[in-house]
């Protein structure tokens, strides 16, 4: 692994590219060490895991380093605080940048304070992340549950095609 340039750890926490997007050569020109779709302030800050892209040799052996110590769990809340939660402070700790695409607090004062500072923004500002970023993934959660209304806007903003993707994506959910 360390003779890669880059890796991206995407979770079956989102589903996509739901549509044709330029998302990854956005990513590919931001400077950073570790890049996310998105960044939170709920426990401590750290960038939201479902996507994250490290950049550089250095930074891929550091993540190597992180997984020899890690221990996985099936409950969601360890896997938060020391998994998600853990790898930010990681490498805050190793003075390494992380950059989110679209940064929570932009999508908080944009929205006008809509919601608390530190809800997932995933989930609270998807709409945004989806149609004005042109963020072609989506959160699982939000088709399951479906809390933030995210059907509703199928007919209107969604192909069938991206349609198609996301009851794949819902089918074929690691386990």
């Amino acid at each position: 692994f360390t003779e890669c340039k880059n890796i991206i750890l995407l979770n079956d926490s989102i589903i996509g590219p739901i549509f044709p997007s330029n998302f990854l050569k956005d990513i590919d020109n931001i400077d950073g060490d570790v890049i996310g779709i998105t960044d939170s302030y709920d426990k401590s800050y750290h960038l939201q895991s479902s996507f994250l892209k490290f950049s550089g040799s250095d930074n891929i052996k550091l993540l190597l380093d992180f997984f020899d110590n890690y221990q996985p769990s099936n409950h969601r809340y360890i896997a938060v605080c020391f998994g998600e939660l853990a790898l930010s402070k990681f490498f805050i700790m190793r003075n390494k940048t992380l950059v989110p695409y679209v940064s929570s607090m932009q999508l908080w004062s944009t929205s006008g304070y809509k919601y608390k500072l530190e809800v997932n923004a995933q989930h609270a500002y998807w709409a945004e992340l989806v149609f004005k970023y042109k963020v072609p993934f989506v959160k699982r959660e939000l088709i399951v549950s479906d809390p933030s209304k995210f059907l509703e806007y199928r007919d209107e903003r969604l192909s069938d095609e991206s349609l198609d993707i996301i009851d794949d994506g819902l089918k074929s959910r690691l386990k």
